[in-house]
């Protein structure tokens, strides 16, 4: 187990940006907007902390397909700090989160409908059963 673990709550900046690697493996890229409130010589005040996730494989896809900017979402996963040059030859730096879960976050949102991942990377998906009704006793089991 690792002990470098993030846990992120808040509103994607933009829409999330799904790219391939040369081999074909998928790369999400979305930015998260985290609000921070807090209380400074008796009087509320409020900051946002802006992170930067990258997400691979089908849950960026699942990602890229599902969501879009303003969303809200939890983000679990682990910070990394990476370096790299430019096409200029700059040398740059960047602290970002990979995902290793991403959610819709139900605090200010309903999710109706589900499409479930049928199969890895298979492309295909299976729509979820529609509810009983609620007069019936019985469950639908899909």
């Amino acid at each position: 187990m690792s002990d470098n673990n993030i846990s992120i709550s808040g509103n994607l900046t933009r829409d999330p940006e799904l790219r391939f690697t040369a081999t074909g493996r998928a790369v999400c890229n979305i930015g998260v907007a985290v609000a921070n409130r807090f209380q400074q010589d008796g009087e509320w005040k409020e900051s946002t902390d802006f992170f930067n996730v990258v997400i691979w494989g089908q849950l960026g896809e699942n990602v890229a397909g599902s969501l879009a900017k303003g969303n809200r979402v939890a983000v679990t996963g682990r910070m990394s700090y990476r370096t790299y040059e430019t096409e200029h030859g700059d040398k740059r730096s960047v602290m970002e989160v990979i995902a290793s879960d991403v959610a819709v976050s139900l605090r200010f949102a309903i999710v109706r409908d589900i499409e479930k991942v049928v199969g890895r990377n298979a492309g295909t998906t299976a729509t979820r059963p529609e509810p009983a009704d609620e007069a019936s006793d019985e469950l639908s089991v899909a």
